[in-house]
């Protein structure tokens, strides 16, 4: 019992997502993670937003919050019929008609945007999927720039990601 509670106290320090790497010379935050999950005409999709700058990221997506300083890693994926794990190649659809794309934008104090970049290629390895949240890891290249990192984001149903405010 002992072992278990250490083992789920360790994961817990791990926080919610983990990014390693630059992105045009810069670092990304990741105290966040957060996934919207959408199906239509038989594609099951979700969208990972990873970042924040308040620790409640999903509160900020559902408000049109945008913090300042804030950066954020944008990971979108689906593929047909029912969303299971599996590896997301960016920027195709593989011969299982999974694809992925991803993004990252980061803002200055007055919440403009002074980087925004496409993933050029890479991968996302979902590894677990279900009503509470999606957990994976990722590999991402933006031109000369690779990032990698894993996440753990919790269900989170907003709207829209429309900004509305700067804080």
């Amino acid at each position: 019992m002992r072992a278990a509670t250490l083992l789920i106290a360790a994961l817990a320090a791990c926080g919610p997502a983990s990014v390693d790497g630059k992105v045009g010379g810069r670092s990304l935050d990741a105290s966040d993670a957060v996934v919207k999950r959408s199906a239509a005409l038989g594609v099951s999709a979700a969208e990972v937003w990873i970042g924040g700058a308040t620790g409640d990221l999903c509160a900020d997506l559902s408000a049109g919050v945008r913090r300042k300083a804030a950066s954020y890693l944008w990971i979108s994926f689906g593929m047909v019929g029912t969303l299971a794990p599996g590896t997301f190649t960016v920027g195709i659809a593989t011969s299982n008609d999974r694809y992925a794309l991803a993004a990252v934008r980061e803002l200055d104090t007055a919440c403009n945007a002074i980087l925004e970049k496409g993933a050029d290629s890479g991968s996302v390895t979902v590894e677990s999927a279900d009503e509470q949240g999606v957990s994976g890891r990722f590999g991402l290249v933006f031109d000369a720039d690779s990032i990698t990192g894993s996440f753990s984001a919790r269900a989170c149903g907003w709207s829209s990601a429309e900004d509305k405010t700067c804080e």
